[in-house]
């Protein structure tokens, strides 16, 4: 079974790669740089241009026409601050990375692919409104709904949902470099109590991957319970 996984090189995207793997799976990586396993990865992939993105994927099935698998795990966080003071172009740029790039990666994988699994790391934002997170949320919530619309009409295709929640990656470590003040969410950021491992979220998630389930592809599950 082969898997790609966007964002291989760090944080919960290394630790699905380790916990695939662990099951047999062959990876392909998608990362902007090379992490050394050129056989399994294609190169300078750049999701802030989402337009060459059906040329990316198409070359990639060149290689790996058997890829069953597809998982969402790049993305960034996006400037923290008042959304009435969020510019265009910032909320554009988060846009393109966190939404559009996945939705071109899903459509042509559908139109060029027979890979039936698709899988977004989604997080607890896209539910929850955390002042001043605006464009992280904004893009989390929609690929949750669009989610929603690809399992309602591709039928025998599953989509499924992951909340990995905080983690000690470099995503977090700039949360709680730019929520050193009063707002609500600062301190659950800055609880180290509230960090979890992500190889072992990451093998939870391969396990549901796994699993026939039905009932869990409705839901945005949360890898922590």
């Amino acid at each position: 079974m082969k898997v790609l996984i966007s964002g291989t090189k760090s944080g919960f995207g290394l630790a699905m790669k380790s916990a695939f793997q662990e099951v047999g799976w062959d990876v392909v990586g998608l990362n902007r740089e090379s992490d050394g396993e050129p056989s399994l990865e294609v190169p300078f992939f750049d999701l802030a241009l989402p337009h060459r993105i059906p040329l990316v994927i198409s070359e990639v099935l060149k290689h790996h026409p058997d890829i069953s698998c597809v998982a969402l795990n790049a993305g960034v966080l996006g400037p923290i601050g008042p959304t009435r003071a969020t510019r265009f172009d910032d909320l554009k740029t988060v846009f393109d990375i966190n939404f559009f790039s996945n939705k071109e990666i899903i459509d042509t994988m559908l139109e060029q692919s027979t890979a039936s699994t698709f899988v977004q790391v989604s997080s607890g934002a896209a539910q929850t409104v955390y002042e001043n997170w605006a464009p992280y949320g904004l893009t989390k919530g929609l690929m949750l709904r669009l989610f929603d619309y690809y399992r309602v009409e591709e039928k025998g295709k599953r989509f499924l949902s992951f909340n990995p929640g905080p983690m000690p990656t470099a995503m977090n470590a700039a949360i709680r470099e730019l929520g050193r003040d009063a707002t609500p969410w600062a301190k659950k950021f800055h609880d180290d109590s509230n960090l979890n491992d992500p190889l072992v979220l990451a093998r939870k998630l391969v396990g549901f991957v796994l699993t026939e389930d039905k009932s869990i592809e409705d839901k945005l599950i949360d890898l922590r319970h």
